[in-house]
């Protein structure tokens, strides 16, 4: 960070801080760092900020859950002449589920489908995790069906918003569903149905996943493994399967 801090002063006398390119690079990093201070302070430098500029402190105030902050934006963004973008609004949709304004995150969405936008896959990933985490499953699942193309990406959203809303047998079913529509899973799947088998302590379906996992090349993968122990634990002890070789050996079978 120290070094950050000196590359930064060296922009400044070389006059580079005004320069929305190098600017924008460096308000991308403090802001990925967390550290919106530093951020801000830099973005201030710039002296016309563009899309660009504004989606770059946006997006870092949102990804650290500075929330109130992350709309205060949006307004003076407006207020200077900047239209938001679907990148922005695909922010301000966080700020708006860590802030629980429902209110907000619909007139959002109700001007993304204005401007057309809510068709679009980031959009719509974000208006399922809006709806999800202010537990609004019907209109996550809504979202979700009128989307004209899923990816695995979409699929993670919708299974990962039933899962934390606690209902594991749709996350379960959907993740079937997913299979069933040719998509492979990721880390990221496998790791959020386990939360789900888990808490149904659903032992075979426990080694069927660990044995996917096998196929897939992801039995290494350290949110795979992680998210193993616990289905495994509830069921069959950790001991017992982390020590003893014969379930591994099982998985590789029920894997080739």
């Amino acid at each position: 960070m120290e070094r950050l801090h000196m590359s930064n002063g060296s922009l400044i006398r070389l006059g580079y801080d005004v320069d929305s390119f190098s600017a924008n690079a460096l308000v991308d990093i403090y802001a990925k760092l967390g550290d919106i201070e530093a951020a801000m302070m830099v973005f201030e430098k710039i002296l016309l900020p563009d899309i660009v500029s504004w989606n770059t402190l946006i997006v870092g105030c949102a990804l650290h859950s500075f929330h109130n902050l992350t709309l205060e934006l949006l307004q003076e963004m407006k207020v200077l002449g900047t239209t938001p973008n679907k990148f922005t609004l695909s922010s301000i949709l966080k700020a708006c589920a860590g802030m629980g304004m429902i209110d907000l995150g619909r007139q959002i969405n109700s001007h993304l489908i204005k401007v057309g936008f809510d068709t679009d896959v980031f959009v719509c990933v974000g208006l399922v995790d809006m709806y999800s985490k202010c537990g609004l499953m019907e209109d996550a699942r809504r979202v979700f069906n009128l989307m004209p193309m899923q990816d695995l990406i979409s699929w993670n959203s919708i299974i990962s918003a039933y899962v934390q809303n606690l209902n594991d047998e749709k996350a379960i079913s959907l993740f079937c569903e997913m299979q069933k529509e040719g998509f492979n899973c990721n880390q990221t799947t496998l790791s959020t149905i386990l939360k789900s088998i888990a808490s149904l302590q659903l032992i075979d379906a426990s080694k069927e996943i660990h044995s996917y996992a096998i196929k897939l090349g992801l039995e290494s993968d350290v949110y795979v493994t992680n998210s193993l122990i616990d289905p495994y634990g509830r069921t069959i002890g950790e001991e017992d399967w982390a020590r003893n070789p014969a379930f591994v050996g099982e998985c590789r079978t029920l894997a080739a």
